[in-house]
């Protein structure tokens, strides 16, 4: 709005200048994001007035401190993002670190498994062979009694003419039949050991291969979380600093507009007769 005229004197009101608000998203891809200001038509004074050269000479100081405000803003946008992008690539990692943790897992419920099978073959060798061994021992009663049947029946029939030479053949058999027992019994019982010394080796094994797939997922677990932190916190600290070089040319960018409006304002305030003189 212009004032008055008043006899003699004009006075002339200047354009001021608007200082337009910075838009504050530091996860946005532009942090400072303003058109230049069109610079203010000062009047030209001749006499009395002020120097039109040093004021446009300190106008393009505060433009170009402007400009350099604006482009260093510009350059932390970019490291911003350059940040976000390393913190992407970090997450990816991470992911990648958890599904190889999830594949160990399942190796490891199949190792388990196997074990389980192993063991369970074991004892199904165990209990087979136990049963074919007491066959054979079955077996060998069945023909020791047979012997001592046979021995006996031929004792009966020879008693009168042999009785002496029958029961010496009835010991005999006896005998055999013990050794032949006794052996069998030697004979399985080193079998079974040897199927149990077997399995509890095949335990052992499976165990140790889990115990090893188990602790190598906890440590790949832990590094990779580790790594995770330290980048988190590594990022956190560079956006907070580029958040507060941003807001300091915020400030000194408003500085710099407020002392445009300074001029500005007391410009508007020299009397026209100052840049005409009135006639006479």
């Amino acid at each position: 709005m212009n004032e008055p005229t008043t006899e003699g004197e004009e006075t002339i009101i200047l354009p001021t200048v608007n200082t337009p608000r910075m838009p504050h998203a530091p996860q946005s891809r532009e942090l400072v994001k303003a058109d230049t200001p069109e610079r203010p038509d000062l009047p030209h004074a001749t006499f009395g007035g002020y120097q039109r050269d040093a004021v446009d000479a300190y106008l393009t100081q505060l433009e170009d401190a402007l400009q350099d405000a604006r482009q260093h803003a510009q350059e932390l946008t970019a490291t911003v993002n350059d940040l976000h992008a390393q913190h992407a690539l970090m997450e990816q990692q991470v992911e990648n670190a958890r599904e190889d943790s999830r594949i160990n897992t399942a190796r490891i419920a199949e190792l388990a498994q196997e074990r389980d099978q192993a063991r369970h073959d074991a004892q199904n060798s165990i209990a087979a062979m136990a049963e074919e061994q007491q066959a054979f021992v079955n077996s060998c009663r069945k023909r020791g009694q047979q012997l001592m049947d046979k021995a006996q029946t031929e004792y009966d029939a020879q008693l009168k003419q042999a009785g002496i030479d029958a029961q010496r053949t009835v010991q005999d058999a006896k005998e055999e039949a013990e050794s032949i027992l006794a052996s069998a019994k030697h004979t399985s019982q080193n079998i079974l050991d040897a199927a149990k010394q077997k399995s509890e080796a095949i335990d052992q094994r499976g165990t140790q291969i889990v115990e090893q797939a188990k602790q190598t997922a906890a440590n790949m677990i832990a590094d990779a979380q580790k790594q995770q932190d330290d980048i988190r916190h590594e990022c956190a600290q560079q956006v907070a600093d580029a958040q507060q070089e941003t807001e300091r040319y915020q400030q000194l960018r408003d500085h710099i507009l407020s002392e445009l409006n300074d001029i500005a304002t007391k410009l508007n305030q020299l009397p026209r007769t100052a840049a005409h003189p009135s006639k006479q």
